[in-house]
């Protein structure tokens, strides 16, 4: 047997690398690939904002299965086109439209409805053009927080690669919003150790940001308090350091609690959204397929962690920074238990931290040959899996389970379904202002009261649904209430029809 083909497994700590080695040189396969392609890590490594153009041609391209396959639209997607009808409808949150939906996600909603209406492939082009913005934001913290050796472009590079890991990121969504809030976070974390005890303001603007992403998507509090536990640890923070920080936080929910005082309507902006701003997580994928569908950037991880903690040289300030970038990974997975869906997108927190672990990594190998191979295994590894994984080439994830089809007849009839899951309401037209399942559950259920009784009349009047849909039976205790509305309706089994 040739030497060649006696394959020895480096050691991952004596390495610089790990791989498998054929008489100290790497598999034939990367070997080439390193020798013929060893340009990709050198060319993110040079100070050019122009490296974001071609940031965004590998995006793109790897992006086409996404806009070229049409996989329907995501649950949470086709929720939030849902809620911007309605608030383009004229219906007020927590008032008319009663859903828990933070109230930027639900404005954000209303825009996008506004801009693109219910157009599936517009929302992926918005979803693509927020994710490069963000992937180069994130890239520029990076280099002015002086966060590696040398200024370089790879973080947006690695960032818009790991969005590629599912369809389901290609979604206009709460989360996709906070996540954008959440940067502005991290690069004001990194300021404040950066300067250590020199700007107290700024904890004050880091409060701040984290109050706006709780505004956008209710668990992304969890970040708050990881926030605060990063301050503690990294900062010579004192009691004032802290006020500040929760005065900044509290700062946009006293407003938003002071401008439905004002109109007086804050008992109801408590009660459908305070009230329910902690809700049980919705599995659309199990534990076990979001950790297959993670594998790749696992692997890297893995690797990254033995390479950062077992010899690479760092300053002070960058290995804190390492260790606050650990901690904020480990935040983003506890995340996961508290995040109103557990799908692809709930890991987009984590996609920071991931960016500059695997970043810090591949700068630190001094053999940059085997940078370019793990580079160009990130390149074709993650989109190629993705792409199996999506068109069911490799069945191991229920990719049915993340998306709806919105091309059904059903679609079309303006109805209100009456049901406690926000699911079965995805199929129709929703006529009314009762959105969250939840919230339809404890209006229709328990005691009937004169406050329910003129709720359900007032959304019957803004609505007129044609078609009540009352599986369980909740409309029966309420129409002796409502007369002039039972004339209106004629019951076959499970609905309720609008007579001409």
């Amino acid at each position: 047997m040739l030497p060649y083909r006696k394959l020895v497994l480096s050691k991952m700590l004596e390495a610089d690398s790990f791989i498998f080695f054929a008489d100290n040189q790497p598999l034939p396969c990367l070997a080439y690939i390193s020798r013929k392609f060893n340009c990709v890590l050198r060319f993110f490594s040079v100070n050019d904002p122009y490296r974001l153009l071609a940031a965004f041609v590998i995006f793109l391209l790897v992006s086409l299965p996404v806009f070229l396959h049409d996989f329907g639209m995501s649950r949470t997607a086709v929720y939030g086109i849902v809620l911007g009808q309605k608030m383009w409808e004229g219906f007020t949150p927590y008032i008319t439209l009663l859903d828990q939906t933070p109230i930027l996600s639900l404005w954000l909603n209303q825009f996008f409805f506004f801009l693109a209406g219910k157009s599936a492939a517009a929302r992926e082009i918005i979803a693509f053009s927020v994710f490069l913005f963000q992937g180069a934001y994130l890239a520029v913290i990076f280099i002015q927080k002086k966060a590696f050796e040398e200024n370089t472009y790879l973080p947006a590079l690695i960032f818009v690669l790991l969005c590629t890991l599912s369809f389901d990121l290609f979604s206009v969504t709460p989360t996709l919003l906070a996540s954008g809030f959440l940067l502005l976070a991290i690069n004001s974390l990194f300021k404040e150790i950066e300067f250590k005890n020199y700007q107290d303001d700024q904890v004050l603007v880091t409060g701040f940001y984290l109050g706006f992403t709780t505004l956008a998507a209710n668990s992304f509090v969890i970040f708050f308090f990881g926030a605060w536990l990063i301050l503690f640890l990294f900062t010579r923070s004192t009691l004032r350091k802290h006020l500040l920080f929760v005065t900044g936080f509290v700062f946009p929910h006293l407003l938003l609690l002071t401008a439905y005082w004002f109109f007086g309507y804050a008992e109801e902006l408590i009660n459908q959204y305070y009230y329910y701003f902690f809700h049980e997580t919705e599995a659309l994928l199990k534990w076990k397929e979001l950790l297959v569908m993670s594998i790749i950037p696992l692997f890297f991880l893995v690797v990254a962690f033995f390479r950062l903690t077992g010899g690479s040289r760092l300053t002070n300030y960058q290995s804190q920074l390492v260790q606050m970038m650990f901690l904020w990974l480990i935040i983003g997975f506890v995340h996961l238990f508290f995040a109103s869906e557990l799908r692809p997108q709930s890991l987009l927190p984590m996609f920071p931290p991931l960016c500059f672990l695997i970043s810090h990594f591949l700068l630190t190998i001094q053999r940059k040959r085997w940078g370019e191979v793990f580079l160009w295994l990130m390149l074709i590894g993650i989109p190629l899996y993705a792409w199996l994984l999506e068109n069911d080439k490799i069945n191991w994830v229920n990719n049915a389970s993340l998306y709806v089809k919105t091309d059904t007849e059903a679609k079309r009839i303006r109805a209100l379904v009456l049901e406690n899951q926000n699911s079965l309401g995805l199929i129709y037209e929703p006529a009314t202002g009762l959105m969250s399942g939840k919230q339809k559950e404890a209006l229709f259920t328990n005691e009937v009261t004169y406050s329910k009784v003129s709720k359900i009349d007032e959304q019957l009047r803004l609505g007129n649904p044609v078609v009540i849909v009352d599986p369980n039976n909740w409309m029966q205790p309420f129409w002796k209430h409502l007369p002039q509305w039972e004339k209106k309706y004629k019951k076959i089994g499970n609905y309720y029809y609008l007579q001409p």
